[in-house]
Order: structure tokens, then sequence, then C-alpha cells
């Protein structure tokens, strides 16, 4: 376990984060970090390990230290947006969550900026209505792309959306976020009143297959099922192809690493996982 910073070698700023894995590919997650990894390219940015540390609460601790040692809260400064820990990140997604998040810009910048910052998103989203809202909804996210770019290009864009939104349940995971019990409330709420479509409704009247019932049952006290038919065996290789380990299952190497778009890469959509190239085993 350690606490490393991932420096951008042409403007200098930095990145402070905890690993627990030492995953020596890995230069973190941070939301601003990833933009400029975009910007400037992967080569341009060194990763150094600061402190090893021997539990988790020694770490959480240490990753605080560091940050404000270094400073890199400060956007001048460094990538980081909350001050470290889990338990800080934790606290400003509940913050968030219960308060809105023009509560939490009034807190943290001051009501001049927050008011600021929710002009500027609502004419973002006004925008973002005028030019695409009737489009989006009708014809979906790809379908628009594929008319405006072309095949490539939005194939393209669809892999880089969905690499995205997987990278954030990681980073949610990982993180420890949660819905507040009021958000979790509201929830319950909106499905009472959600009303299925005809289309729906055509496909739970269809007969269910023979054993449903009891694998219902079964799944709903944690019991086993039985094998997964789907699941499939993949092996893990470093970067310059050195064999590693055969894994059970995808969902295994989830639960041991909290490494995943595995499944992109034994399809051959995207090079890496994690820090390491992936196969299905049958296809050895």
């Amino acid at each position: 376990m350690i606490i490393y910073k991932t420096t951008n070698l042409l403007n200098v700023k930095i990145y402070v984060v905890q690993d627990k894995n030492n995953n020596p590919n890995y230069l973190g997650s941070g939301k601003l970090l990833k933009k400029a990894i975009l910007k400037y390219g992967k080569t341009n940015f060194k990763k150094e390990i600061l402190e090893e540390c021997s539990s988790e609460e020694a770490l959480n601790d240490r990753e605080i230290f560091w940050i404000k040692l270094l400073n890199s809260t400060d956007k001048k400064t460094g990538y980081n947006i909350s001050d470290g820990s889990k338990e800080g990140d934790r606290k400003i997604g509940h913050e968030i969550a219960k308060g809105g998040i023009y509560n939490y810009w009034v807190k943290k910048y001051g009501k001049d900026i927050a008011d600021e910052k929710r002009i500027s998103q609502i004419n973002k989203i006004k925008e973002h209505i005028e030019n695409h809202g009737t489009e989006l909804t009708t014809k979906g996210r790809y379908k628009i792309w594929l008319d405006k770019y072309g095949k490539d290009i939005a194939d393209e864009k669809l892999l880089h959306w969905k690499l995205k939104i997987s990278e954030h349940q990681q980073y949610k995971l990982e993180n420890g976020w949660t819905h507040s019990e009021e958000a979790i409330e509201k929830i319950r709420e909106a499905a009472k009143n959600r009303k299925h479509s005809e289309e729906s409704k055509q496909k739970m009247r269809k007969p269910k297959p023979e054993g449903f019932s009891e694998k219902l049952s079964k799944s709903k006290l944690g019991k086993s099922t039985g094998p997964s038919k789907k699941r499939k065996e993949v092996i893990q290789f470093e970067l310059d192809g050195t064999f590693i380990k055969v894994w059970e299952s995808i969902s295994k190497v989830e639960e041991v690493l909290k490494i995943y778009n595995i499944t992109a890469v034994c399809k051959r959509k995207q090079e890496t996982a994690g820090g390491y190239k992936w196969k299905y085993k049958n296809d050895i």
C-alpha cells in the first residue's frame, strides 16, 4: 500500500493519491488528472512513490498529510479536488447528494462564484436541449454521432463514452460512495410511480423458462443457483506479454483486484485494463 505522486512534466502540476494494489502503470483516477492526460498524453506524466504504508488507516492519514504538504488541491499546483482519504471523498459525495451541488459550491467558493457556476450550468443545459434535446431523446446518442461523424468516429466515441461511465462506476466503488437515505427514499417513490410501456408489459407476460421460480427463490435467500453458463476463464498478462495468472471469471478479478473494463480488452475494443493485458482462455 503506497502514497504516490503523478507529475505533469510539461507544467509541473501534481496529483497525490493512495493505491492499495501498487500498480506501477496506473497514474490515478482523478477527474482533473484524467482530463490533463487526455490533453497532454500519458507519456508526459511521471509517477513516483512518496511513502509506503502498512495499514488502511495509515494510508488514509498519510494521503491527507501529503496532499496538504504539497498543496495539490490548489489549482495552480495540482489536480486534487478533495483533501484526501476515502472518507473525505465520501463526505463530499454525501454533501452534494443531500444539499445539492449549488449549496456545495456556496460552501466551497462563496455565493458569487456559486451563482456564476449555476448560471453557466443552466446555460449549458439550455444549449444542449436546444441543439440535441429532442434528437437525443428520439434517436439516441450513437445515431446522432453516426449521422454527424460517420461510423468509425461514432464507434470510437461510443467506446469512449462507455469507458467513461465504467471508470466513474469504478471510482465510486473504490471510494465507497453510496446513496443517502433521502436519495434512496426518492428512488423508491419514483419506482412506485413508474409506468411500464406496452412493450415492457408484453415481455413480462411471456412465460418464464422451467425452473425460473426456484432459481429466483434461491437467489433471494442468497443460495447458489449453480455455475453461470456465461462465465469464462480469463488469462492475465503483463504489458510485455508475460503470463501472470488464469482467473476463473472476470467477476472474480473485479472482486479481488478492483480492475474493470476487462471484457472490452478480451473483445479487442481496448488494449489494456488496470495496467494489464487480458484474454479469454478459450481464445488462446
